[in-house]
């Protein structure tokens, strides 16, 4: 598996940013949410009218503290003022077709050290970085 990358609305996809390593085994690649509407009379009859499903993944990635400078940039570039931009998430640069998702990241950002290691000959703070996603619904056109 190869790693992913991130590129804004306003960039083209050959300007992706590639993030450092690719997700651990432990991430939720598959998440999805649905959401429906649930009606019920007076005498309890009850009606769910499905609206819409949603990826909602999860990557976690283990990472050191010179590597943890590209999940910064990246949260800056994403979150700005307290306001969630939309982005495209390509999950694995190396896959063919690219499996991209317009999505927004969540709010935060929090880094969990988790010790320090050698890493290429010095030892080095690691983090477990957590980048929560919710996949962007597109508008849909009404035919009359």
């Amino acid at each position: 598996m190869g790693v992913p990358a991130y590129y804004l609305d306003s960039d083209s996809p050959i300007d992706a940013v590639e993030l450092p390593r690719a997700p651990r085994a432990d991430s939720k690649l598959y998440a999805r949410t649905d959401d429906a509407i649930h009606l019920e009379t007076g005498r309890g009859v009850s009606w769910d009218y499905g609206q819409f499903t949603r990826k909602t993944p999860t990557y976690i990635f283990r990472v050191s503290t010179t590597q943890l400078q590209v999940f910064i940039t990246m949260h800056n570039a994403v979150v700005e003022g307290g306001e969630r931009k939309a982005f495209h998430f390509i999950r694995d640069v190396d896959a063919t077709p690219l499996d991209v998702i317009h999505c927004r990241k969540q709010l935060s950002f929090d880094p969990q050290p988790i010790g320090r290691f050698m890493f290429n000959g010095v030892y080095e703070q690691w983090w477990d970085v957590t980048l929560e996603l919710e996949e962007e619904i597109t508008a849909a056109d009404v035919a009359d």
